[in-house]
């Protein structure tokens, strides 16, 4: 019987040593979250209701290589005088909020209805990282975004607040990272959140938000 013992105990300690030994080999996730005060932003872009999957900056290498700078223009039919330019924007512990000036929104309803007054809005900021690490990024109101040219999709309509939220896992490479948020804007001022939170625990479950199917084999339907 002891001699049992010690060995499902051995084999116990040979099982966290392995668990512990995988766990170790992951990424470190950032220390803390991070919220990034300085962006540069543009628009807006007629998109109208369904169009937010057009590219609008495409005259610049499009929305996975672009690094815009300050002043940088692209055409816009939406602005008077028919371009938008790149403006420095600061955020508040993650908060964007954007609006639109140079636009007559009662022109664009007047000719194009509703419709004639959806856009799309960017937002562009760089990051710098010592090394490799793994995150979690939190988002409202951002229908989408690059990171270093690889895109995720956010929480576009921000309805997912308190304990249940669109955590989107990334990695962060080591030296610069470069972010570009992608949002629809209309008359009213924009608002929308990015965050960059820690992911401590080698492998994690989001079990507030969890997709099920609506087709499951052997089970009937409701119709």
């Amino acid at each position: 019987m002891q001699r049992r013992t010690s060995f499902a105990l051995a084999v116990a300690l040979l099982l966290f040593s392995s668990t512990q030994l995988q766990a170790n080999d992951y990424l470190p996730s950032v220390d803390d979250t991070l919220t990034i005060k300085n962006w540069l932003a543009v628009g807006p872009f007629s998109t109208g209701t369904r169009e937010g999957y057009i590219d609008h900056l495409t005259d610049q290498g499009g929305e996975e290589v672009i690094q815009p700078y300050e002043g940088l223009q692209h055409p816009s039919i939406m602005a008077q005088g028919g371009t938008v330019s790149w403006k420095k924007v600061e955020s508040k512990d993650g908060m964007l909020k954007l609006s639109y000036e140079n636009v007559n929104w009662e022109a664009l309803q007047a000719h194009h209805g509703w419709a004639g007054t959806g856009g799309t809005g960017y937002a562009y900021t760089q990051i710098e990282m010592n090394g490799p690490r793994r995150a979690l990024i939190m988002t409202e109101k951002v229908g989408s975004f690059w990171l270093n040219g690889w895109h995720y999709y956010g929480d576009v309509y921000g309805i997912r607040r308190g304990k249940v939220r669109v955590l989107v896992p990334v990695l962060l490479q080591k030296g610069t990272n470069r972010i570009l948020l992608k949002f629809g804007v209309g008359r009213k001022r924009k608002s929308l959140i990015f965050k960059i939170i820690p992911q401590k625990e080698a492998l994690a479950f989001n079990l507030l938000d969890v997709t099920v199917p609506d087709a499951i084999a052997g089970k009937a339907l409701k119709a």
